[in-house]
């Protein structure tokens, strides 16, 4: 879906929740900024979060809470595996090759654990991992999922310690001796040496930063996008910085290119000034009016509660009829079809309202002193931009001396008017406006 958002064929994206489009609060920062900059909207169908700042400050919010719960959920998932892994009981998943589950102990598969040893004792003697794939397929042994051996099937097999029967759960339990091994220590090591030595090869380049203001970075002369961008200076050096569309499409615009990290951390420095102790009730306070809005504003909730309104009018009508002596034999069967579609809106009704998770001032508050305490780790610029920035317009610095740099944010002020933030800044410190 992201790659076909740039063929521009469509503009938006409807989830049933906004936690169900991406795996984690990261992740869900990142491929919004992608969808919008390819002109593509992110929608939910049961949260009616409106499209203004507080709206997009809301939103976020409400991703990072569902986020925790997830999170809580798995912790106790994985308390109950610990426990499993502790009593040395199978964990789930797939079972390796070589063992099968018995009363979820894993024991020595009488016709596979002894492939498990050869594939070992082979690779230590120097048989590739094509030489391996091509034997064990040729003699109609397959992978411990039923498909044929391919080059990379025995990356996990190779640095699986239970096959010298030790259990390691999650790196926080392990055993040794907690099932039996298929194959002995010295082996293991030697398999152990050699894909150490292949691994020294080169290393991959690494991937590139990715641009965090993208696309709420604007050019505040001629009103255009800033595009991340990158090159090479005369030394032979790598720069990266943010330019403006329409000057690199080749307008008059005499914006100048801005450099990308000095810009992207001051942005991360004022927006985390805003998650101190005096700021927070102002983001929360705005927070819970835009959650009001979105819950007196959620069309499908008041759809579906019009819906159950006209059947009760509907049956109401029906059995004013019978009491005034008027009778048909269609009546019963009217009066069931319209109790079944009854019974189903009330359904739906419970859903929608399910949907909007109750939220509190004091649940805002707390996730918002926890987030703050957050700085610096990974993922922290990406959702302290996509929750409080709203917009960053570059305008040339006095005297043509650096850029003024204006942040405006998703929060408003106690009269209506939305925050800003304007500062000078050079490759020096930032000059704030008087």
């Amino acid at each position: 879906m992201i790659r076909d958002s740039v063929k521009h064929t469509f503009d938006l994206v409807v989830v049933y929740k906004l936690s169900r489009f991406a795996r984690n609060r990261y992740d869900s920062a990142v491929y919004k900024r992608k969808l919008r900059t390819n002109g593509v909207r992110v929608a939910s169908a049961t949260e009616a979060i409106g499209d203004d700042p507080q709206g997009a400050l809301l939103e976020g919010i409400m991703e990072s809470l569902d986020e925790y719960y997830s999170k809580s959920l798995a912790q106790d998932v994985r308390r109950g595996m610990h426990e499993n892994a502790a009593k040395e009981l199978s964990t789930g998943g797939t079972i390796p090759l070589g063992y099968r589950s018995v009363n979820k102990q894993l024991v020595p598969d009488p016709l596979y654990a002894p492939v498990v040893s050869e594939i070992f004792t082979r690779y230590a003697d120097g048989w590739s991992y094509q030489q391996l794939a091509d034997d064990l397929n040729g003699r109609g042994i397959h992978s411990a999922i039923g498909k044929p051996f391919g080059k990379n099937s025995f990356n996990a097999i190779l640095r699986n310690r239970k096959y010298i029967g030790e259990i390691n759960y999650n790196g926080e339990v392990s055993m040794t001796d907690a099932i039996p091994a298929l194959v002995d220590r010295e082996t293991f090591d030697a398999v152990e040496r050699r894909r150490a030595l292949q691994r020294q090869a080169p290393a991959r380049a690494k991937a590139p930063e990715p641009y965090l203001l993208t696309p709420k970075i604007f050019c505040a002369e001629c009103g255009a996008h800033m595009a991340g961008e990158s090159g090479k200076s005369s030394s032979g050096g790598k720069y990266q910085y943010y330019a403006c569309g329409h000057r690199k499409r080749g307008s008059e615009c005499k914006m100048k290119n801005t450099r990308k990290q000095l810009i992207e951390d001051h942005v991360v420095a004022v927006a985390r000034g805003l998650l101190t102790p005096d700021l927070i009730p102002v983001i929360v306070s705005s927070a819970m009016e835009a959650y009001k809005r979105a819950q007196d504003d959620n069309g499908a909730l008041i759809a579906a509660r019009g819906r159950l309104k006209e059947i009760d009018s509907g049956i109401a009508g029906i059995l004013k009829a019978i009491e005034s002596g008027v009778t048909s034999p269609t009546f019963v069967a009217r009066v069931n079809a319209l109790e079944a579609q009854r019974e189903q809106v009330l359904c739906e009704v419970a859903e929608l309202e399910r949907s909007m998770p109750d939220i509190v001032p004091d649940d805002l508050t707390r996730f918002l002193v926890g987030f703050a305490r957050q700085s610096g780790t990974e993922g922290f610029a990406v959702n302290l931009i996509d929750i409080i920035v709203n917009s960053v317009f570059v305008a040339p610095g006095d005297g043509g001396v650096g850029h003024r740099v204006t942040v405006v944010f998703n929060l408003t002020d106690p009269h209506g008017k939305q925050l800003t933030r304007s500062d000078l800044l050079t490759d020096g410190s930032p000059r704030k406006t008087p």
